[in-house]
């Protein structure tokens, strides 16, 4: 990690590249969402048991009767709202920096943090790490939800505490959830979450393909060109 303050105060220019892989990572929440909410994953390991009931699941729920809330709603919970909604889902947000009306043009319905844990059937995380969102979902926040909520996280892992997670899971307050990020990575080899049938891990894995990759290269390289050429980068973290 950087000391953005330290840098600064030695007139150090600090740049990133916040605008890549965002259709990748939208892409990863809703293939999450679409295989809890059509159960492949329940279904997969039935008929490789060796059953073949479409009975042996929990029935699913239309795409039309679900709620997916989005906590922040910054570029990819944008372009992840715009995909949700063309199949179908109903999808709220929770955002204090922006207002109700930007979110209302999205066509999204804005909410409180406590309306959304409280309604939604999937809950998906889209906010940056930072001092105010480390643990934002904790045990009161599991508390809120419903015992059928689903909880994704492909944001930051520490945005969520772990303990409480798989507290809410081990006491069904929660259904199951999709984790892109833990707060420990690599996910330890024996952690408990690795072994739960309600709970599906892809190694930080969100962002990736193959244009990312060119992408977030191009872009870097893009700072160090503007700051050359103009003297600033273009995605300058030290304002």
């Amino acid at each position: 990690m950087i000391d953005v303050e330290a840098a600064t105060e030695k007139g150090i220019y600090v740049a990133n590249v916040p605008d890549y892989g965002i259709d990748e990572v939208s892409d990863h929440v809703l293939a999450f969402i679409l295989a809890q909410s059509r159960r492949l994953f329940a279904y997969h390991s039935h008929v490789a048991q060796g059953g073949w009931d479409f009975k042996a699941v929990d029935i699913p729920v239309r795409a039309s009767k679900t709620r997916v809330g989005l906590i922040g709603f910054g570029n990819i919970a944008r372009r992840l709202a715009k995909k949700l909604l063309a199949i179908g889902y109903q999808v709220c947000s929770y955002d204090p920096y922006l207002s109700e009306q930007a979110i209302r043009a999205k066509g999204v319905t804005p909410v409180s943090l406590e309306e959304l844990l409280q309604t939604s059937d999937y809950i998906s995380i889209h906010v940056p790490l930072v001092k105010e969102t480390r643990h934002l979902i904790s045990s009161p926040e599991f508390a809120m939800m419903k015992p059928s909520a689903f909880l994704i996280n492909a944001a930051r892992g520490p945005i969520v505490n772990e303990n409480a997670l798989l507290e809410a899971l081990n006491k069904k307050h929660i259904a199951g959830a999709a984790l892109d990020v833990t707060e420990t990575e690599p996910l330890p080899e024996h952690h408990p979450l690795r072994q739960m049938p309600n709970v599906l891990i892809t190694p930080h894995a969100a962002w990736y393909s193959e244009d990312a990759l060119v992408e977030i290269r191009r872009k870097a390289c893009q700072n160090i060109l503007d700051v050359m050429k103009t003297g600033k980068p273009t995605y300058l973290v030290n304002r």
